[in-house]
C-alpha cells in the first residue's frame, strides 16, 4: 500500500523533474496533449463498480464516503505511443447521483477534459507517494458538491522526455 503524504513530509523528496509534474495544478491532460504534439490517447484498462477497504482510503475521503461502493476507472495516458501516466479514479456511489454520472460514459476520452471544463471545480491539496517506478500524486476533486478521488502515477517514459 502506498504512503500518501504532503510533499514537505518526503525527505529526500523527488528530483525537480518529478516535482514539475507532481505539483502541476492545471489539467494534466492538456499538458500531456501539448507535450505529445497531438499523439495522445487514453487506454482504458479497467472500469466498473468495486468496494475499497476503508483503511486504504483513510485520510483521502471522509469516512462515510470511503465505505460506499465506488466506480473505479483505471487508465494509461499514452503520449507518442508510450505509456506516460497511469491513473486511477474512484467515485463514491453518492457522487453518481449528480452530473458526475457522465464519467461512466467517458470510455477512451480523458477525465481531465471533462473536469477542467467546469469553472466551479475545486481540488484538495496534493498528496505524493513514491512508487516502484517513480512518483505519484493523489487529490480529491470536488464538482457539483461531490468528490472524485484521482491518483496519477508518472512513469519513467514521461520523465525521459527531459
Amino acid at each position: 500500500m502506498l504512503r500518501w503524504k504532503p510533499l514537505p513530509a518526503w525527505y529526500p523528496g523527488p528530483a525537480a523533474v518529478w516535482r514539475d509534474w507532481l505539483l502541476g495544478q492545471g489539467s494534466l491532460t492538456r499538458n500531456l496533449q501539448q507535450l505529445s504534439h497531438g499523439q495522445f490517447r487514453v487506454e482504458v484498462l479497467e472500469e466498473g463498480w468495486t468496494h475499497c477497504r476503508p483503511a486504504r482510503l483513510r485520510g483521502l475521503l471522509d469516512e462515510p464516503l470511503s465505505a460506499q461502493r465506488m466506480w473505479s476507472r483505471k487508465v494509461v495516458l499514452m503520449g507518442q505511443g508510450r505509456p506516460w501516466v497511469t491513473a486511477h479514479t474512484l467515485l463514491p456511489q453518492d457522487s453518481m447521483n449528480s452530473p458526475l454520472k457522465q464519467v461512466r460514459k467517458l470510455r477512451s476520452r480523458p477525465l481531465g477534459a471533462f473536469l477542467f471544463k467546469h469553472p466551479h471545480l475545486r481540488r484538495s491539496r496534493l498528496l505524493i507517494a513514491r512508487t516502484p517506478q517513480g512518483w505519484g500524486r493523489c487529490s480529491v476533486f470536488e464538482l457539483f458538491d461531490k468528490p472524485i478521488l484521482v491518483a496519477e502515477y508518472f512513469l519513467p517514459a514521461l520523465i525521459d522526455k527531459y
